[in-house]
């Protein structure tokens, strides 16, 4: 499921939103339907599809601008939807008690694995702590009716740490981890705070906080806590803002583990051909022992963050007997440009990885507008790395009436290249049902460049 917050309908052609639901079948993703907000349809722009969380047969996408009834007045919201026959049907809307202006509810959103817990991201909640401390909320489902069980705020929140900028949530529902980065980028001043993410734990209806988490080297404008990833006892945190040895906002994550109640710090991530301005980190997804981190300079509604230099990346990393060691390949969009965004949104299912990159421009035009696009990557084991690209997939107009703003592409090529030492180009046929190819045990460092665009 992709989401498209800046999609426009046949009524309101920009800024309603709208999700895409892809399905795999037969080695490729195929379109499965749209998702496009609730009656009534909104005015202006909802977000819808800013955050999506899907479990199985439930979806949570989060609507960070709604607004209940009067455009001043925006608190935003999250909605589930679940599917039955193939059809995707509103369940619940989300909303917090006491939601006021500002809060951007629904800007991050998480499920459990069984799709009967939520967790909401508030980020512009102002507390006691202060303007914009923050706040996360759970929703549990009970006989199909949603209801809140509890507003988590950070123990030691205060003004501006956006506490709620991203969540996570375990499968089981009963640990959840949320990123206060204290500031955002492009916001005129660098936070005065490196950024932190607070697990908390479940006990019957209860939730407390276990633990904060921060850098071991974390410093003042770090934005640590941008991201959060989950899964058991490890918890991956990205640092956009970390200045490494390749630079400013080259960019970090880090992972950590529990044992008991007690959380530390295993490993810090950054990738090979790091450089100033990455932003390594502005995203993270972690499956068992893998973690994909997305590096994107990416334009916000605050503006560009940075004047992107080079094109975005995303970087694998694996653990094998507690170490972390980075993936020979690099993953990049076949046709992405500096300013697509490329990593800024991942996910990760088992051998499958889906990227999003949200400002790429539509493949053909006039106008040059940033329509977005999402690219996926298959792996598979043998005897060495082992890729395999899928083809090119995608529909600009899959709806007649929720569309993605842009007319078919392809031109009957698109190019997928490897870099392993020389450059390999190889065209494919974009009226192909499937094309494939396969890198095997090709020496580092390499680039793979493809497989599947989602748009």
């Amino acid at each position: 499921m992709i989401g498209k917050p800046k999609a426009g309908s046949i009524t309101v052609p920009f800024g309603v939103g709208a999700a895409y639901v892809y399905g795999f079948s037969a080695g490729q993703w195929v379109f499965d339907s749209v998702i496009p907000p609730p009656p009534p349809q909104p005015t202006f722009g909802s977000g819808f599809g800013n955050a999506i969380a899907l479990a199985g047969d439930a979806a949570v996408i989060g609507a960070p601008q709604f607004s209940p009834g009067s455009n001043s007045t925006i608190t935003g919201t999250a909605y589930v939807f679940t599917r039955g026959g193939g059809v995707w049907t509103l369940a619940a809307t989300l909303t917090p008690s006491g939601a006021a202006h500002g809060d951007r509810v629904g800007w991050s959103v998480a499920l459990s694995a069984d799709g009967q817990i939520a967790l909401i991201g508030a980020m512009g909640k102002d507390t006691p702590a202060g303007a914009d401390a923050g706040a996360a909320y759970v929703f549990v489902n009970a006989g199909g009716t949603w209801t809140q069980q509890a507003e988590l705020t950070a123990s030691d929140g205060g003004a501006n740490h956006l506490f709620g900028n991203s969540v996570a949530l375990g499968a089981d529902g009963l640990t959840a981890v949320i990123g206060a980065p204290g500031g955002h980028f492009g916001s005129g001043s660098p936070p005065n705070v490196p950024g932190a993410a607070y697990v908390f734990v479940r006990s019957g209806e209860s939730w407390t906080q276990q633990a904060k988490l921060t850098a071991s080297d974390g410093s003042i404008a770090d934005n640590f806590g941008w991201s959060v990833a989950l899964h058991g006892e490890t918890a991956v945190v990205g640092a956009p803002g970390d200045a490494t040895a390749a630079g400013a906002d080259a960019g970090s994550a880090y992972a950590f583990t529990r044992a008991g109640a007690t959380w530390t710090q295993q490993a810090k991530l950054t990738d090979s051909d790091a450089a100033l301005n990455d932003q390594c980190g502005r995203a993270v997804a972690l499956e068992g022992d893998q973690v994909v981190v997305g590096a994107a300079q990416v334009w916000t509604s605050l503006g560009f963050d940075f004047p992107p230099s080079t094109a975005d990346h995303a970087y694998v990393f694996h653990r094998a007997g507690g170490v972390w060691m980075q993936d020979a390949a690099t993953l990049a969009g076949a046709d992405t440009l500096p300013s697509d965004g490329f990593g800024a949104a991942v996910a990760m299912d088992g051998p499958r990885i889906v990227i999003g990159a949200p400002v790429k421009e539509r493949p053909v035009g006039p106008p040059f507008e940033p329509f977005g696009g999402a690219y996926a990557f298959a792996a598979q084991s043998g005897a060495g790395p082992r890729w395999t690209g899928l083809g090119l997939v995608g529909d600009w107009s899959h709806n007649p009436n929720w569309q993605c703003n842009a007319p078919p592409f392809g031109d009957g090529t698109e190019n997928v290249t490897l870099a392993a030492g020389g450059n390999t180009t190889v065209n494919l046929d974009a009226d192909a049902s499937v094309a494939s190819l396969t890198l095997d045990a090709v020496a580092p460092p390499f680039t793979i460049r493809g497989t599947n665009t989602l748009t």
